[in-house]
């Protein structure tokens, strides 16, 4: 593979727009007990340093794409080249190197292994001409590339980058030595022939239901995981509905999902304020695939489904009305005790008078004798 070389004057400034998307900022603490701070911080620290790297090469260049995408049959290899662009005035000294890629189970967003952590994956394929190189002060480098996949390499997609690291020191407002790491990398999406099986989940679905001071509306939160259980990239098109008893209470929440890699995982929650507290809420969730890189044709994938059931009671309300309804009970109650006492009463009554009443007269007859 042809060594690194060098072409003395940067590109037009403007291709940094467009791929402001892969930076990737991880920093490093120096030390067990280091401190870590934003990679903004070390370009505030250290303000000489400003680099962007992107496609360039024989399969097109920034111009034409903004990661390097590959569908790749099994044991194949492709060779690529990566442009590493210096605007700032002091040469620029870089590790560069391929590591795979996850998905932020927090928020989403595509994210790169830590430095420390060595790839398994599409990272693991990618062999760069040199592992670290010095761009000139205003110059543009490009270092060639392959990646090989392996024979055994599973089908679907594989995400990964190739990432270029500066690491500097510098003093943090303690006085203590901090070590930064600032990465900027390009994405890799490598698809494995075979076949291909879209899939998402809804999981660990989780409603709370907090009632409000007026004790008849409420805040529902709905809290799921949408998870990729397939071996596709995919992004995704939620959409949450809620219902009370025979309909009432209706509320709807439509969003988007931009990505999530297969194996991955993202925590999603939605929240309704001012649902009306209507005894019980049926929250629906639903998730609808989408092909972001349009490979599945006319193929229909199911949405990811979940649903369940959150008690929204109105309890000063219903305080209320158990209330009413215990001292109704009451008094009903009340009423037959003392029907049934006047009853008895009167039975007992009844019974005295017959038992105190004279035995009637009884006259003696006599039949006259004959004589």
């Amino acid at each position: 593979m042809p060594r690194a070389h060098t072409v003395s004057r940067s590109r037009s400034i403007a291709v940094l727009g467009r791929l402001l998307s892969t930076l990737v900022c991880l920093l490093l603490a120096a030390g067990a007990g280091g401190v870590f701070a934003s990679a903004a911080h070390a370009a505030d620290e250290d303000p000489t340093r400003s680099w962007l790297v992107q496609p360039a090469g024989p399969l097109g260049t920034a111009e034409t794409r903004s990661y390097f995408v590959y569908a790749l049959e099994p044991g194949a290899w492709v060779e690529d080249v990566v442009a590493i662009v210096n605007h700032s005035e002091e040469p620029l000294e870089l590790s560069l190197f391929g590591t795979d890629a996850f998905t932020n189970p927090d928020n989403g967003t595509f994210g790169l292994l830590a430095s420390e952590d060595s790839p398994e994956d599409v990272g693991s394929w990618v062999t760069l001409a040199t592992d670290t190189v010095t761009v000139p002060p205003r110059a543009r480098m490009e270092v060639p590339f392959m990646v090989q996949v392996p024979a055994t390499a599973t089908p679907g997609d594989h995400a990964g980058g190739i990432v270029t690291s500066y690491v500097s020191t510098v003093v943090d407002d303690d006085n203590k030595e901090v070590l930064f790491d600032a990465r900027i990398a390009v994405r890799i999406y490598l698809t494995v022939a075979g076949e291909l099986t879209p899939r998402l989940e809804v999981r660990d679905l989780e409603t709370t239901f907090d009632l409000s001071s007026n004790g008849l509306t409420g805040t529902l939160t709905v809290d799921y995981v949408v998870a990729n259980d397939g071996n596709l990239r995919l992004g995704g098109d939620e959409s949450i509905s809620v219902t009370g008893p025979f309909g009432v209470a209706a509320r709807e929440s439509h969003s988007t999902i931009e990505e999530v890699l297969p194996r991955g995982y993202v925590r999603r929650q939605a929240v309704f304020a001012d649902v009306p507290a209507t005894g019980w809420l049926n929250v629906d969730v639903a998730v609808a695939p989408v092909d972001i890189g349009g490979r599945l044709g006319d193929q229909q994938v199911p949405s990811a489904v979940g649903a369940r059931t959150v008690v929204a009671v109105p309890w000063i309300w219903l305080a209320g009305v158990i209330l009413v309804v215990s001292l109704v009970t009451w008094r009903i109650r009340a009423r037959r005790r003392r029907w049934k006492a006047m009853k008895a009463e009167l039975d007992q009554a009844r019974a005295g008078s017959a038992t105190a009443a004279p035995a009637a007269d009884t006259v003696d007859t006599a039949t006259p004798g004959t004589g």
